[in-house]
């Protein structure tokens, strides 16, 4: 993941902000999102609708959260669960890694 972040600070010269709400308020789409290309999963991050919530069931982007993907798992955390249940949604897989954010 680390080289992946890398990858994208290389492409747009910052790394990913944390939370998407900070400069397109009302989506609270996260920094995972935005590596998904480096991670070699541009498919799935090209079904992201930026511009709807990340459990808006009128778009794609249900879709995209219920994606397991094994890189956001520490493999030594012990966390036999890959998919849960979060503010009303029913299926959403768990990213284990957290991020700084940063208010300005």
């Amino acid at each position: 993941m680390g080289l992946a972040m890398h990858a994208y600070h290389d492409v747009h010269r910052c790394f990913p902000i944390g939370v998407a709400g900070q400069i397109r308020p009302g989506n609270t789409t996260f920094w995972h999102a935005g590596i998904l290309p480096q991670l070699e999963r541009a498919n799935l991050f090209n079904l992201i609708d930026w511009t709807k919530l990340w459990n808006d069931k009128t778009s794609s982007n249900p879709d995209v959260c219920a994606t397991h993907i094994p890189t956001f798992q520490c493999p030594s955390a012990g966390v036999a669960v890959i998919e849960y249940n979060v503010q009303g949604f029913e299926v959403r897989c768990p990213n284990i890694y957290l991020a700084v954010v940063e208010r300005r």
